[in-house]
């Protein structure tokens, strides 16, 4: 006796429904189990990521929304690559390969406020080898703290070879009969006077790696060593952030120099927050700290109020579209930490044309050679619940405009690239010219279509 399939219905067709109806299709005998139908509004997927081409004006891109993907988004790309070696274009198509639709980048921008001026703070990130789409382990909490430490020194070297060049520019323009001659000058003071208290800030950064070194692999409650290990390395790593935040007070009119502080100061209080809320003892639970704004938690551990308010934080919070207040620490610190150090190839990758086409159409094209069926131009009307109201019972979709020939080829191409268009294909629905002339949009959920 055959088992008759499972009918299954996708309301709109974002990147979460895709995704998951991606798994659901590469399961060998999926033919066998399942009816997938995708039903949307309008003409075209991708929900908020969707884009398309205006034919009337050269093709143009126009699309809302931030076209790149972070190197971290391992899920994202291992999907992605699969979906492109299925579709298998030819090499000299265009974007014939993950690798060709996505192009890594290694400088983030952020644009800060400082004193009533605006400027733009350049980070340059290393390239590495990682491949994209091949994932790979993720640090534990402890994991961050190693890592922290290792970049806390990096910050500190910055600090050490900036200041010299960032004071001489500062002075010059204060002196500038002077200018010839002071950057020498101050090179020479520097190198054979360096403050006391930097050169103490690198010891005590040094201590607090031999104090990680003292911990065997992930920290342990019970074990005493642990303990002691984890309490001297709070003490010293309040010192390094209270020296940071004294420093910066002095020297926050040099911007890389003031930058690195602010840096330093996040890393030590990330490190302080992590121990004292005993995120490093395994299992880790970065949930423990979600009740918690991750500004406030910076603030409650001691950071600067300019740390926690800093360019990179308010980056990361316009990141996901959020402000304070809305997102738990340990989501947004994780999100910043994984950002920051688990990227694969570069920190963030931008696409070669629009999301629409890029991600969506090979992803459409893939989908739709599988077996699935999409109908296009289709509204969800109204969800009814079962009499226990427990899940969903009826739905009632309505059609939009009818198709002519059954079914919608929604893509069209340019210069070889399958893309989506901004508007629907007109010449392939019933009263297509119609609905032209009258400007109706059959993506806006109030329309009356």
């Amino acid at each position: 006796m055959n088992t008759p399939k499972q009918k299954i219905v996708v309301l709109g067709g974002g990147i979460a429904a895709l995704s998951t109806v991606y798994s659901l299709t590469s399961r060998a005998d999926w033919r066998e189990r399942y009816e997938i139908t995708v039903y949307q509004l309008g003409h075209r997927l991708g929900g908020k990521g969707a884009s398309g081409r205006n034919r009337q004006l050269a093709d143009r891109i126009e699309e809302h929304g931030i076209h790149v993907f972070f190197g971290f988004y391992d899920n994202a790309f291992r999907i992605l690559k699969q979906c492109y070696e299925e579709l298998d274009r030819p090499l000299d198509a265009p974007l014939a390969r993950v690798t060709d639709a996505f192009k890594g980048n290694p400088r983030i921008s952020f644009v800060e406020k400082h004193d009533g001026e605006w400027s733009v703070w350049h980070w340059e990130f290393p390239l590495n080898t990682a491949r994209l789409g091949e994932g790979g382990p993720i640090p534990t909490p402890w994991g961050y703290v190693e890592v922290l430490l290792e970049s806390m020194v990096e910050w500190y070297d910055q600090v050490m070879k900036d200041t010299p060049a960032e004071l001489a520019a500062h002075l010059s323009e204060r002196l500038p009969h002077k200018r010839d001659f002071l950057p020498g000058l101050i090179d020479r003071l520097w190198r054979s006077t360096r403050p006391n208290l930097l050169e103490a800030l690198r010891d005590v950064i040094g201590k607090l790696q031999s104090a990680t070194d003292d911990v065997l692999g992930e920290p342990d409650r019970q074990r005493r060593s642990d303990r002691a290990a984890l309490a001297r390395l709070t003490r010293r790593t309040q010192i390094v952030r209270e020296a940071a935040c004294g420093l910066g007070r002095h020297l926050d009119h040099l911007p890389s120099v003031r930058r690195a502080l602010i840096l330093l100061d996040f890393a030590a209080t990330t490190i302080l927050g992590l121990v004292r809320d005993e995120l490093v003892y395994p299992p880790e639970d970065w949930r423990k700290i979600d009740g918690i704004d991750l500004r406030r938690w910076l603030v409650k551990h001691g950071a600067a109020e300019t740390t926690a308010h800093c360019a990179l934080i308010d980056g990361m919070y316009a990141g996901i579209f959020s402000t304070e207040h809305e997102v738990g620490a340990g989501t947004m610190l994780q999100y910043t930490l994984r950002m920051l150090f688990t990227y694969r190839g570069a920190i963030y990758h931008k696409m070669q044309a629009g999301m629409g086409d890029v991600v969506f159409a090979p992803l459409y094209q893939v989908l739709a050679r599988r077996g699935v069926r999409f109908e296009f131009f289709h509204r969800v009307d109204r969800l009814e619940l079962d009499p226990d109201r427990r899940q969903i019972a009826r739905l009632h979709i309505g059609r939009q405009i009818g198709v002519a020939a059954g079914s919608y080829e929604p893509l069209y191409d340019v210069k070889g690239l399958p893309c989506w268009p901004s508007e629907p294909l007109y010449d392939q629905l019933v009263g297509g010219e119609e609905l032209a002339r009258s400007g109706e949009s059959l993506e806006d959920g109030w329309t009356a279509v």
